[in-house]
């Protein structure tokens, strides 16, 4: 089939070709600054909304909406086809949520698995210690031993941030699985764990998956799903969740390539953000000193991005050595070295794992494509009011949310890619006549078998493209009464704002993916 890239493309020389006009506008808000404007559009228009509402919800338990789920399912879709399904050196695997409980045991999460906890003796609310401590004094000093964070707390007199006091009680270790129990009867149940994390699931299948598919390295085995934490404070709207879905894979190499697959799989991760949209601006690499990695880790990136609330981790990609597999090779007393079917070589694989969270991710792509922006009256109103003696939607448009007495206008808009925006198009006549429905809901019914689109009818032509550019669909197509005698229809591009009058027959073939070089406007 035709790639998704390819058919925009071709939409985008249609709108070149046939631009009536454009509008100037100036961007005056981003989600910087905003992120309670953010949350608010999200839930008035079905992306996420917080969950059992109606009892008052939980902190941090969201449901994806309608909207949501089309642009959480891109997303997975997206980072599966390009780091599993498309390549030659991966696989995919999923693994059970309940693991052996002695997996967690192996792999040091019942004993190290925890952040440092602090109470508030005033409140009795707790805190993560290092939060407090990297929030306001610095990352460098937010990686010390309990005493030392205690230490540092004390000196900066460093607020609780529920009941601004600084009574604290001695911070201590606290574990961030979940525990619950299998068994039908209480007293011989046996005590196991939510998985934290989808790697474990990879690292026991290893030697299952490599000799089964018949691999040589470099392999990697790619896997989505949810995983639970008990975190401490979790907050800021989708960033730290205590149920959430991770991407994860886990790629298996030679020692002796280790590092330059590190190198290899950063560039990668960012690349894949640029090309989805991300923009480079809102996005830099941090490199951790070794005193600062994890006790499995040889070198460890992170990806930060700006989020609404300030800089924060969204990918982390890093060399875990052998240590996983040869952790487990003694616990379980099994061999779990790889043997190459060609040299025989046998040894024990380094893994680069490049993992990022689903949620996160979400939560960033909606940042970065927020804008508030501002659009000039004359702009505005350069098409004029009302539908005209030739009913073309040109004359029809963008002319709602007028300041009273000034002189411009404002609307939201989602600066979605189109490959992650949850419609790709919206279909719509230009007002409720029969004659125009049918005609619009024949285009509708041609593309829905191809991608997500929307129909809509209710409401002013204009209200309806700011509802469509609150959501991020990138092209709506208009049917009005000159489409019914030319066959033609307003396709109106988010971004720009260009209008322009396409073949209906050129569209859909456009859009679908079905044109021949005869039919393309170019």
């Amino acid at each position: 089939g035709v790639s998704s890239q390819m058919i925009f493309r071709r939409l985008a020389c249609i709108v070149k070709c046939h631009a009536r006009r454009s509008f100037s506008s100036t961007v005056v808000g981003t989600a910087e600054g905003h992120q309670d404007a953010l949350i608010a559009l999200c839930k008035h228009r079905g992306f996420i909304f917080p969950a059992a509402d109606i009892y008052g919800g939980m902190t941090t338990s969201f449901a994806y909406g309608p909207l949501g789920v089309l642009l959480k399912k891109n997303i997975a879709d997206l980072w599966w086809k390009d780091f599993v399904s498309d390549r030659e050196d991966c696989v995919g695997l999923e693994s059970p949520l309940l693991l052996h409980p002695q997996v967690w045991r192996s792999a040091g999460h019942v004993d190290n698995f925890s952040d440092p906890l602090i109470e508030c003796r005033s409140c009795h609310r707790r805190s993560r210690a290092d939060k407090l401590v990297e929030e306001t004094v610095g990352k460098n000093k937010a990686n010390g031993s309990l005493e030392e964070l205690a230490s540092c707390i004390n000196e900066h007199r460093i607020c609780c941030p529920f009941c601004k006091k600084t009574d604290w009680a001695a911070p201590k270790q606290f574990n961030l699985l979940f525990k619950t129990s299998v068994g039908a009867v209480e007293t011989e149940s046996e005590e196991i764990f939510l998985r934290p994390e989808t790697a474990q699931g990879a690292y026991v299948s290893f030697n299952q998956i490599y000799t089964s598919m018949r691999r040589r390295l470099p392999l990697g085995i790619g896997q989505s799903g949810k995983s639970f934490r008990n975190e401490i404070s979790p907050g800021n709207f989708l960033y730290r969740l205590r149920e959430f879905e991770q991407m994860e894979l886990q790629y298996f190499v030679h020692p002796s390539d280790a590092q330059r697959s590190f190198h290899y799989w950063v560039s990668f991760c960012r690349d894949w953000l640029l090309k989805l949209g991300i923009r480079n601006s809102s996005m830099r690499l941090h490199e951790y000193p070794t005193n600062e990695l994890a006790h499995y880790a040889e070198s460890t990136t992170d990806i930060e991005f700006k989020f609404p609330f300030g800089w924060g981790e969204l990918w982390g990609i890093a060399n875990r050595s052998d240590f996983d597999l040869k952790r487990h090779a003694v616990e379980s007393k099994r061999d779990l070295s790889y043997v190459d079917s060609v040299t025989r070589d046998k040894f024990y694989p380094y893994v680069i794992e490049p993992a990022v969270g689903l949620d996160r991710l979400f939560f960033a792509f909606l940042s970065d494509a927020y804008r508030i922006e501002r659009i000039p009256h004359k702009d505005a109103n350069s098409s004029g009011g009302s539908t005209g003696s030739n009913g073309n939607a040109n004359n029809n448009v963008e002319k709602e949310d007028q300041e009273a007495g000034g002189g411009e206008s404002t609307r939201v808009v989602l600066r979605l890619s189109p490959l992650l925006s949850p419609y790709k198009y919206a279909i719509m006549p230009l007002m409720k006549k029969d004659e125009l429905v049918h005609s619009a809901k024949s285009i509708f019914d041609k593309l829905k078998k191809h991608c997500s689109v929307d129909f809509d009818v209710s409401g002013s032509i204009g209200k309806r493209y700011r509802r469509q550019d609150e959501i991020g669909t990138p092209a709506c197509v208009t049917v009005d009464f000159d489409s019914l005698e030319d066959q033609m229809v307003t396709v109106r591009d988010r971004d720009s704002m260009h209008q322009k009058r396409v073949s209906i027959d050129v569209f859909i073939q456009s859009a679908t993916g079905m044109s021949t070089p005869s039919l393309r406007v170019v």
